[in-house]
C-alpha cells in the first residue's frame, strides 16, 4: 500500500519542500517526490525516519540502491538560496565587466580610427583587448594621442609601434 497524502505532505513540510540530496525546490522547476532512504524492495519501512523529500532526478537516479551514508542532514534552505543569489549576482557582475571591456575596446578602436585616419585591421581587436586588460581606456587614448602628436608619420605600422610602446610602459609601471 502507498503512502497517504497526509504522510507525504508531512515529509515534504519537514524537509522544507526541498530535495534533501541537492536542495532543489519547486521554484527551481523540479517535481518533488517522497523517497524511501532504504527502498521497500530492500526491506525499508514507511516510517518517517526512512522517508525523505527528493527531486525527480535524485529519486529516479537513486532508484532502489541504498545510500552508503546516513540520511543527509537537513539543508539550510535559506542559506542555499542566499548562495544561489550571490552566485547569480557574481555572474551578472562578470557579464557586466565583459560588456564594459568590450565597450572600452570599441572606444579605443573608434578613437584610433578617427585620430589616425587609418583603420585598425580587424585582427587587431585582440591586441587592443590586451591593452585594455592592462590600462584604462582613457590612459590608452592619451598614450596614442601623445605618440601621434610627437610623430604623426607612423600611419603604416603605427599599431605595432603603439603595441610595443604600451607593453614597454606597462612593464616599467608594474616594475
Amino acid at each position: 500500500m502507498g503512502l497517504s497524502k497526509r504522510r507525504r505532505f508531512a515529509v515534504l513540510r519537514r524537509d522544507g519542500f526541498a530535495c534533501r540530496y541537492c536542495g532543489s525546490t519547486v521554484e527551481d522547476g523540479v517535481a518533488l517526490h517522497v523517497d524511501h532512504v532504504i527502498a521497500r524492495s530492500r526491506g525499508g519501512s514507511d516510517d518517517s525516519e526512512n522517508l525523505v523529500t527528493a527531486c525527480s532526478d535524485c529519486n529516479l537516479g537513486k532508484s532502489d540502491t541504498s545510500l552508503d551514508d546516513a540520511l543527509p542532514p537537513p539543508l539550510d534552505i535559506v542559506a542555499a538560496k542566499e548562495i544561489q543569489r550571490r552566485a547569480q549576482a557574481y555572474n551578472d557582475w562578470l557579464r557586466e565587466q565583459e560588456r564594459l571591456r568590450e565597450a572600452a575596446i570599441d572606444g579605443v578602436i573608434e578613437f584610433w580610427n578617427r585620430k589616425i585616419g587609418w583603420y585598425l585591421p580587424s585582427n587587431c581587436r585582440a591586441m587592443v583587448g590586451a591593452w585594455v586588460d592592462r590600462m584604462a581606456e582613457m590612459e590608452i587614448i592619451q598614450f596614442i594621442r601623445t605618440i601621434f602628436d610627437r610623430q604623426p608619420r607612423f600611419r603604416g605600422y603605427a599599431y605595432r609601434y603603439v603595441n610595443a610602446a604600451i607593453h614597454s610602459h606597462v612593464r616599467e609601471r608594474d616594475g
